[in-house]
């Protein structure tokens, strides 16, 4: 009898010793002599949140680069063209109006900014005795553009016109004219209005328009009439 019971305590003192060992393999244990086991819902809600977080930052910062830029994404040039706004016809920029005297011709200085920048000019042109009206402009540029001048008879009815050296067009407002494209593109008309009794006066506009991408392209524009 006294060696039965003595079995039994020795067998439960060992169960007793496994107990501990199987519960301390569940985690590691801190300085408080604590497990802490591993909780996967935790751990995944854990990681979930921290990428979050760093999404969020992401598009914020993208969104602050964007709007260092122009809404319309016209590149910014230097010195700024004090033209502006002219990039239609309605809204050309008006210059000094000149006669067909050989010596009334002007130049100015402007900028296309990127190749979806169009700038538009108008003059009225007079015609005056013994002179000859053939309405001309001639870029000069860093880059290659498009020029072209359109033409509207003040008195009488404007008819085709013939294009030297350059392409037939027509304006947004259905004005007849021609284009050229180049660095020094050129362009002049031959005018004569129809049922104008001798007077070819008439209002001129001019386009300068299909720079470079991302680029600021000056150039100088001279014209007469």
């Amino acid at each position: 009898m006294k060696n039965r019971v003595l079995a039994a305590t020795t067998a439960a003192m060992v169960l007793c010793a496994c107990g501990d060992d199987v519960a301390g393999t569940e985690g590691d244990t801190d300085s408080t002599g604590v497990g802490t086991s591993f909780d996967p819902t935790t751990s995944a809600s854990a990681t979930s949140s921290s990428t979050s977080s760093g999404t969020t930052g992401g598009p914020s910062s993208s969104a602050s680069t964007s709007s260092a830029t122009s809404s319309d994404d016209l590149p910014v040039c230097n010195p700024p063209d004090e033209m502006e706004p002219n990039n239609s016809e309605d809204d050309a920029f008006q210059l000094d109006n000149i006669t067909d005297e050989d010596g009334a011709g002007q130049s100015f200085d402007s900028i296309l900014a990127g190749d979806q920048d169009v700038d538009w000019f108008w003059y009225r042109g007079t015609d005056v005795a013994f002179a000859y009206v053939d309405p001309t402009a001639m870029a000069d540029a860093e880059m290659n553009l498009r020029l072209c001048v359109f033409v509207s008879c003040r008195v009488g009815a404007t008819p085709p016109v013939d294009c030297n050296n350059s392409i037939d067009a027509l304006s947004p407002e259905g004005l007849v004219g021609c284009c050229q494209t180049g660095k020094e593109p050129y362009v002049m008309i031959d005018l004569t209005c129809d049922e104008g009794g001798g007077d070819d006066s008439a209002d001129v506009y001019m386009r300068v328009d299909r720079g470079q991408p991302d680029r600021c392209v000056h150039y100088t524009l001279d014209y007469h009439f």
